[in-house]
């Protein structure tokens, strides 16, 4: 299964809960926003990336993106049809 995990800058707010679920997937930064591990940091961008993820990793994922208290991240499938929010 691939995915795109896609966070939100202008919502994140770097609570943490992703990381804290998910470290495989998600860091939280030293300006305090969450990122995609792996994805690249473009200025005005979000953190987006497409990974390649088995059933049960993508069980975390959906579970940190639900814990977020801002829904900074979403979770869109290599169709384009969002999964999360």
């Amino acid at each position: 299964m691939k995915i795109k995990v896609v966070v939100d800058k202008t919502l994140c707010i770097g609570y943490g809960k992703c990381e804290q679920i998910d470290i495989n997937h998600f860091e939280v930064q030293k300006d305090g926003k969450a990122r995609v591990r792996k994805s690249k940091d473009e200025k005005g961008k979000n953190f987006e990336e497409f990974i390649e993820i088995t059933p049960e990793r993508y069980k975390k994922v959906l579970e940190a993106a639900k814990k977020c208290p801002t829904q900074a991240i979403s979770i869109i499938d290599e169709t384009g049809n969002q999964l999360f929010p």
